[in-house]
């Protein structure tokens, strides 16, 4: 995939505030983290990019792939400004609304085209 699919897929893991999560990458049913990602029902800004992905929560961070790509996409200038990727999607979910996180996330879709 490429970041571009992978920002849509990761966004439509996300649409619904029922199946966002802040604190953790991901949980499941019973509204507790599950080891498990294809287990899991909501999840944060990482933990969707790495579910659309198919990789690890530290891929999206670190790797080199495009949901590496999607990320920086979405917070466009953070590693330029010296703010780790990872914290930085961390302070994105967890301190924006869900509309506000979406919106970042719309931003780097149309970029991405």
């Amino acid at each position: 995939m490429t970041p571009h699919e992978l920002l849509i897929a990761a966004r439509a893991l996300i649409a619904s505030p029922d199946n966002w999560c802040r604190g953790a990458y991901w949980i499941g049913k019973s509204g507790k983290k599950v080891k498990d990602i294809k287990r899991a029902v909501r999840f944060d800004l990482i933990g969707a990019l790495a579910r659309a992905a198919d990789v690890r929560p530290v891929d999206v961070e670190k790797g080199k792939n495009a949901a590496n790509e999607a990320l920086r996409l979405v917070l466009p200038g953070m590693r330029e400004q010296g703010f780790y990727l990872w914290d930085a999607a961390k302070v994105a979910n967890d301190k924006s609304s869900h509309e506000e996180l979406l919106e970042l996330i719309d931003r780097a879709i149309t970029a991405s085209a």
